[in-house]
């Protein structure tokens, strides 16, 4: 369980720097297969940007993976170029990290595309049980406002990131102590997690290494 909360970190950290950076860059196509772990430690490293897009006016349209897209890049294609795809896709990612099941899975292709209720976000199918997955409760909650259908509704990395710091807590509280190394990349941690997310934003380094 540490492993799997120090991969959502790291993941969301790597959003973090790409979405502040001016102007913003969306990675587009955030999934597993786009996320490699170090052997050793298991840092998370995000990887391919070949869908990547700058968040300017007339920017190329967004594409994806189906399973992990965003309902508005998925429901006509037009693909706007925004954070908040990106932070659906981690919505997606979080659910699978936790629960070890890829999102809607046996659904078809087809299925997935939902053509007959465009733009409409499909429920997760989360474990009825969660004695052996300590972070569903609290992922869940998270999961679900990252994949809300209004883009505009769903917190951006910098405010997940402030969430992050309170599983730290709760973990270490179910007997599961978190590696605090994790957090290195952020100045005064115990402060930083310990403010409101508008707060805490201010507090996060120009630039991270991920």
């Amino acid at each position: 369980t540490p492993a799997r909360f120090g991969i959502l970190v790291g993941v969301c950290s790597a959003l973090y720097y790409l979405h502040s950076q001016e102007p913003a860059i969306v990675h587009g196509d955030l999934k597993p297969g786009n996320v490699v772990l170090e052997a050793t430690r298991l840092t998370p490293k995000v990887i391919d940007f070949g869908l990547s897009r700058r968040q300017v006016p007339g920017a190329d349209k967004l594409g994806g993976t189906l399973r992990w897209m965003a309902p508005e890049v998925l429901a006509d294609n037009s693909g706007l170029v925004a954070c908040s795809a990106d932070m659906f896709s981690f919505g997606r990612l979080a659910f699978f990290v936790v629960t070890g099941r890829s999102p809607l899975q046996g659904l078809s292709n087809d299925e997935l595309k939902n053509p007959d209720r465009p733009g409409v976000v499909l429920d997760l199918d989360w474990p009825d049980s969660e004695s052996e997955m300590p972070l569903q409760s609290v992922c869940q909650s998270l999961c679900f406002r990252c994949t809300v259908r209004v883009p505009s509704a769903r917190p951006c990395s910098d405010e997940v990131l402030a969430e992050l710091g309170s599983w730290s807590e709760e973990l270490e509280q179910l007997g599961h102590p978190t590696d605090q190394a994790c957090f290195h990349q952020f100045p005064k941690w115990e402060l930083f997690k310990s403010m409101r997310p508008s707060e805490a934003a201010s507090q996060l380094p120009p630039q991270l290494t991920f």
